[in-house]
């Protein structure tokens, strides 16, 4: 299904030759996660962090996963607390610095606090905050680029693949054609990947190598 969805738009990008205008090795589009920060920043930021309280510190690392922006709603869905946790949690990174507070929106205060914060929470936690954090924005009709990013982030190709598809389309809507054929490379990569990993073994294989 995914493959032919990309075929249909290769017609698109071509040049007067015939040639289509997708390179391979078009860089993927970074997911949503902030740059790496050297070890100095990176530490001095982990000791704020460590003596935020365990709401707190859920309420931070939701907000590195959803990027500046974002609604307290978004930001209690996503980090599984109810408001009154969250309501405490947000006055006690307003406090102490982390978060500012503008139009009833949510923002860093600074890029490095949030790669900090990303970096704390470790790759499990961050593909089950991802996962949140694309149902809370698909209920939000946000993106498709931004929930592509998401569900990549959060390990579902699946997602991630049809997502990036309804992305370019919606870039070449509007004329921005290296964008969508962006798009378009990533989800091609992702199926590319996808018929590139190993099959778990059948009953009958798995018996040929028992014993």
């Amino acid at each position: 299904m995914h493959l032919k969805l990309l075929a249909d738009r290769k017609g698109l990008f071509h040049d007067e030759a015939g040639t289509v205008l997708m390179p391979p090795d078009l860089s993927m589009p970074q997911a949503a996660a902030p740059s790496p920060l050297p070890a100095s920043v990176r530490d001095l930021i982990h000791a704020r962090l460590t003596r935020l309280s365990h709401h707190a510190l859920t309420l931070c690392v939701a907000a590195a996963v959803l990027g500046d922006g974002c609604t307290f709603d978004q930001l209690c869905r996503v980090a599984d607390i109810n408001d009154n946790q969250g309501l405490s949690a947000l006055d006690e990174l307003l406090t102490r610095g982390l978060l500012q507070e503008t139009g009833g929106r949510c923002f860093f205060a600074h890029d490095s606090i949030r790669a900090g914060a990303y970096a704390e929470a470790g790759e499990i936690r961050r593909r089950v905050l991802h996962r949140r954090a694309l149902e809370t924005l698909q209920a939000a009709s946000a993106s498709p680029t931004e929930l592509a990013q998401h569900a990549l982030a959060a390990g579902l190709p699946d997602a991630a693949t049809r997502l990036s598809i309804a992305a370019g389309d919606a870039a070449m809507r509007l004329f921005a054609a290296r964008d969508a054929i962006a798009q378009y490379e990533q989800a091609r990569q992702l199926v590319r990947r996808s018929h590139e990993s190993p099959q778990p073994l059948g009953r009958g294989e798995r018996g040929r190598f028992a014993g």
